[in-house]
């Protein structure tokens, strides 16, 4: 999920991009040109600080299971695969 969220900032990061060649917000006056690149930027700042938290949750909180442990010293059986 985490790099879902960090691939997901990438367009937010193109759109400043298309802003600097011209190709995006063209008739907008400087002030709006400067309120949309703040949108843009805060847009990124959001989904990259979702991205870090699910880059740090616990893989167990969302449901996954590493499967059974061995005791020290023990094989494990085969799995049935």
């Amino acid at each position: 999920m985490a790099v879902g969220f960090y691939l997901v900032g990438l367009v937010p990061l193109y759109c400043i991009a298309l802003m600097e060649c011209g190709v995006l917000g063209a008739r907008l006056d400087e002030h709006g040109r400067r309120k949309l690149h703040a949108t843009f930027v805060g847009i990124f700042l959001i989904v990259a600080h979702v991205a870090m938290i699910f880059g740090m949750l616990d893989p167990g909180v969302l449901g996954w299971h590493s499967g059974p442990i061995a005791p020290a010293g023990a094989e494990m059986p085969p799995s049935s695969m």
